[in-house]
């Protein structure tokens, strides 16, 4: 007879929401980068160290974990979202994403709004 003090528990399984929530703080980060790089540059640094560290740990835990269980088709799908996150997260050009979330503009007109004049009042087109 066994008491519940000294029965083991077994240890916790990193979760799939732990590693998406890594890689989403990872993406915040990445993009809040330049109003936090202006508060405090060393917090800057750590916290996109930690981030990464997050995400990445996780994500090979999780692989890790799904060998050990034999689930090799989960196991493929896990390391290849966290190298296609990786690689999207890496590769993104988070200042002019953060630039264009600030002017809330894409670089498009939309569709709606009157044609550009110029000082003269003529449409730009030839023959407008």
């Amino acid at each position: 007879m066994s008491t519940a003090s000294s029965e083991k528990k077994p240890l916790g399984r990193p979760s799939l929401r732990m590693v998406s929530l890594g890689w989403l703080v990872l993406v915040a980060l990445e993009y809040l980068w330049i109003p936090v790089f202006r508060v405090s540059e060393l917090f800057a640094w750590l916290a996109i160290t930690a981030a990464w560290l997050w995400a990445t740990s996780l994500s090979v835990m999780v692989a890790t974990t799904c060998l050990s269980l034999r689930d090799y088709g989960r196991c493929v799908a896990a390391l290849l979202l966290a190298l296609g996150a990786g690689a999207v997260v890496r590769t993104a050009d988070w200042e002019v994403l953060y630039a264009e979330g600030l002017s809330g503009r894409t670089g498009t007109r939309s569709p709606n709004s009157p044609p550009t004049t110029n000082t003269t009042g003529r449409s730009p087109c030839p023959g407008g």
